[in-house]
């Protein structure tokens, strides 16, 4: 069994936990605030919740790999972040820069996936 990398943010799992986590606090927004606009951003954050559930587990590889984990380890940070100024302001700006960061991570996890075929 390889080694966790040291320098990694995000181990094992983790990195779905936190989307099913952002995932979970949208619906409630959608419920509470009936805003349509968020319907986008939490199919979205559903396709990517879906991705990282099959995602190899995190904290290994080697640099590149690591790097490029810490990278979505940033993204989902945001998303976290994010969240909570959706929840108090759902405007547009929020959504989208929302929208933004799993298009991110999006793009991150495919890297991360040729990196790790290397």
């Amino acid at each position: 069994m390889e080694q966790n990398a040291v320098n990694a943010v995000l181990k094992n799992k983790e990195p779905y936990l936190m989307i099913q986590e952002v995932y979970e606090l949208l619906k409630q927004i959608r419920l509470r605030a009936n805003n349509r606009q968020l319907d986008p951003l939490l199919y979205a954050v559903k396709r990517l919740k879906e991705k990282l559930s099959v995602e190899s587990d995190f904290g290994y590889g080697n640099d590149a790999v690591i790097a490029c984990a810490n990278n979505i380890a940033k993204q989902l940070r945001s998303l976290v972040d994010m969240v909570s100024k959706v929840e108090n302001d759902d405007s547009e700006e929020s959504i989208n820069a929302m929208n933004r960061a799993v298009m991110n991570v999006n793009s991150l996890l495919q890297r991360r996936i040729e990196l790790k075929r290397r």
